[in-house]
């Protein structure tokens, strides 16, 4: 019976063993395969290093679209204080014709 037992626990850390196996292959594969094709942050660097002049451009890029954003903030902005005004004049030419109309 204890023989029985002992089998089964055997078996049983065995396949834990496996499974861990499996996943530290699946983990060293993956980053070999990293090493093969590094991440973004990997691949910035190595454009740095070996084409700086497209990298130049990248980040120029960026800047202005920085940029971009920023002035279409501020449009946004003055297109808001432009219809606060116009909402001001409505009123003020209603209160006008209605002057206009009190004092006829």
């Amino acid at each position: 019976m204890t023989a029985k037992l002992d089998l089964q626990e055997t078996l049983t850390k065995r396949n834990a063993l496996e499974s861990l196996l499996l996943k530290e292959k699946t983990k060293i594969q993956r980053l070999s395969d990293e090493l093969k094709a590094p991440i973004t942050l990997h691949r910035w660097r190595s454009m740095k290093a070996t084409d700086p002049e497209q990298m130049h451009m990248i980040q120029r890029v960026g800047h202005l679209q920085k940029a971009i954003q920023r002035k279409m903030d501020v449009i946004e902005c003055k297109r808001g204080e432009i219809e606060r005004e116009k909402g001001i004049l409505v009123e003020a030419k209603a209160a006008c014709l209605r002057h206009q109309s009190l004092d006829l």
